[in-house]
């Protein structure tokens, strides 16, 4: 999440499994700054922290990983080459591996 996306409060797939996983102490400062426009910047950079040492980010990452597989393989029973490449470049891409 970006530091804008919490000040708005965003409500993305990290956020749920924060707010399910979280422990009290997590969850009242989760709630003290998401989607409040008065928090500073140093409070949202905090709870930024907090998402991305959380299990919540383990288990978005885990998420990520089984749907680029699962498109991944998809993508092998494409006949059409000129949309297999550029479903393949896309899905480089979205793993941080493309140009």
């Amino acid at each position: 999440s970006t530091i804008g996306d919490l000040r708005e409060g965003k409500r993305t797939v990290l956020i749920e499994f924060f707010t399910t996983t979280a422990t009290p102490d997590e969850y009242r400062l989760f709630h003290e700054y998401f989607g409040n426009p008065q928090a500073s910047d140093a409070s949202l950079a905090q709870l930024k922290e907090l998402l991305r040492t959380s299990r919540a980010y383990a288990k978005t990452i885990e998420l990520e990983e089984t749907y680029l597989q699962q498109a991944s393989s998809a993508l092998e029973d494409l006949k059409d080459e000129p949309l297999y490449a550029d479903l393949r470049e896309l899905s480089m891409r979205i793993q941080g591996r493309g140009s």
